[in-house]
């Protein structure tokens, strides 16, 4: 329910085969404003809103595809 909600294509789903539900929804943190659409509407409670800009190695959604310098912010 999530990923369409995202007008700004930062959440997409992705395969994967050792998770209990083989697709899970990520974070693209480049296109993310922060709006937290995605955090009321997921089905599952597992997105957690942490404010403000959160440095690539301390955060527990790190992507090794996004660039070292790049922050997310949720």
């Amino acid at each position: 329910r999530c990923v369409p909600l995202c007008f700004f294509d930062a959440i997409v789903m992705e395969d994967r085969p050792a998770h209990p539900y083989k697709r899970v929804a990520v974070i693209v943190p480049k296109n993310c404003t922060g709006c937290g659409l995605c955090f009321e509407a997921c089905p599952v409670d597992v997105i957690v809103w942490i404010p403000g800009p959160i440095k690539k190695e301390e955060s527990p959604l790190h992507n090794p595809s996004t660039s070292e310098d790049e922050h997310e912010s949720f």
